[in-house]
């Protein structure tokens, strides 16, 4: 093959096939917490939102969002602490004792303290969840066109071309939306956060929905800690791929295997990432 041939399918247009890709993992690492020496990541700027939903200017604007809320969790903590001062007062075949008062009013005041300080609480789940995801995730960027340009790789850019764009296109955007997701779900907990709370005061069935919102916040916390390692496990088929693609002994052709091994891996790593919630909500039975 002629060196301008080859310089061109490694240099500009391979690169171009590189860059939609790429920027939807830049995307998608900077939602979880890494940070790019040329901006702050939208992840920093959430946890810091999150400490300061009462002033300021935070990346979504919920500070009015979540003074209803709380306004609302604490109209509703006396109703609900009303709702369960009945219920154990109606429950005439068991003794009313002191014991059962003093229950009521510490789960009255655990949901006081929640609605009123648990935002910095909420803050330190997701910078455990953020700190561990950066940890997890590969620095280096995914090499998904070959670097040795032979006949096939030229055979597979004219034949599957503008499917290998388009289909890194839309698994990249897929990635960005699952990843975004969460990022959203995580300040629609945060703001309702008063209403769970509140429901502490009533105790019995109504107790249980604040242990539910707690669990779903967890889950969507730590869901980005499992992508994040579906990222690095990713990046580690990716190289097993390429490496058999290029040690394959098919000659002029290892440039096709690796184009169709780059393929397999970006469909193999979105059906992961948006499978990954599942897998945690089944393994620890967070419904």
């Amino acid at each position: 093959m002629p060196d301008w041939a080859s310089e061109f399918l490694t240099g500009g247009f391979g690169q171009g096939l590189m860059v939609p890709w790429n920027w939807c993992m830049m995307v998608a690492y900077q939602l979880m917490g890494y940070q790019f020496d040329f901006k702050e990541s939208y992840m920093e700027q959430f946890m810091g939102n999150l400490s300061n939903f009462f002033g300021g200017t935070p990346l979504f604007s919920i500070q009015d969002i979540y003074e209803w809320f709380l306004s609302a969790g604490l109209v509703l903590l006396n109703l609900f602490c009303l709702i369960g001062f009945c219920r154990q007062a109606s429950r005439l075949r068991e003794n009313v004792t002191t014991e059962m008062w003093i229950e009521l009013f510490i789960k009255a005041i655990m949901g006081n303290a929640l609605m009123l300080f648990g935002l910095p609480i909420l803050q330190s789940l997701l910078g455990v969840a953020s700190t561990t995801s950066t940890i997890f995730l590969d620095k280096s960027e995914v090499q998904i066109v070959p670097d040795n340009i032979d006949i096939g790789a030229v055979l597979a850019y004219i034949l599957i071309g503008i499917l290998f764009v388009l289909a890194s296109i839309v698994c990249g955007i897929m990635i960005v939306i699952t990843v975004l997701s969460r990022i959203i779900n995580i300040y629609i907990l945060a703001c309702v956060m008063p209403i769970a709370g509140a429901t502490l005061a009533g105790g019995g069935e109504l107790e249980r929905t604040a242990w539910a919102w707690l669990k779903t916040f967890l889950s969507y916390c730590f869901e980005i800690v499992i992508i994040a390692l579906v990222f690095r496990l990713g990046g580690y088929f990716n190289a097993i791929l390429q490496d058999w693609a290029i040690g394959a002994e098919n000659g002029w052709f290892d440039g096709f295997l690796s184009v169709i091994a780059s393929a397999v891996y970006m469909v193999f790593l979105t059906i992961s990432v948006k499978n990954a919630g599942g897998l945690l909500r089944k393994a620890f039975d967070l419904r």
